[in-house]
């Protein structure tokens, strides 16, 4: 399956970027997915939340492509690092990917859907979207490790793995 990504962003965040990391990733989630016929197509918006744009998914029989219109707002990425958008997106397309696999207009087969899901959730886990540096790192803040050992090993900034121990230290 082809994997084609594109954005629609406002200033805030940095979905552009992340959408290019996504698109370079395309010809490993070709590999991963050959039996399933079609495009992927993923579409990264960050706007404002007064714009009303919600996500949706739709399967295209004309081309065949399976569409994914993610949409998160501006006010919910604002102040995130790169990191922290690059993991709330991977959780975000897990979960509309995963919708958008069973739509019964695609006419794959079970097995061909849970290839689509599978390579999907391979390429977000390669890419660090999921089970990315802040996962990794907070589980080496729980587990005791010293901080700038931590911000070394995962490529975080010192001060942002200092944020996430006080996170999981911090009593709930």
């Amino acid at each position: 399956m082809e994997l084609v990504v594109t954005s629609d962003t406002g200033t805030i965040g940095d979905l552009y970027a992340l959408a290019n990391e996504l698109q370079e990733a395309g010809d490993a989630f070709a590999v991963a997915t050959p039996a399933v016929a079609g495009t992927l197509v993923l579409c990264l918006r960050c706007l404002p939340a007064d714009v009303g744009r919600r996500s949706f998914t739709r399967f295209e029989r004309s081309e065949p492509a399976l569409l994914v219109d993610l949409c998160v707002t501006e006010e919910a990425v604002d102040g995130l690092t790169t990191a922290q958008q690059r993991e709330a997106l991977g959780e975000l397309l897990r979960e509309w990917i995963g919708k958008a696999s069973l739509s019964r207009s695609a006419p794959w087969s079970r097995n061909q859907r849970a290839e689509l899901r599978h390579g999907a959730e391979q390429l977000l886990v390669r890419l660090g979207w999921l089970v990315g540096p802040r996962v990794r790192a907070a589980e080496l803040c729980r587990a005791g490790h010293p901080l700038d050992e931590i911000a070394e090993a995962t490529g975080l900034d010192l001060d942002e793995v200092e944020n996430l121990f006080a996170d999981t230290t911090s009593p709930d």
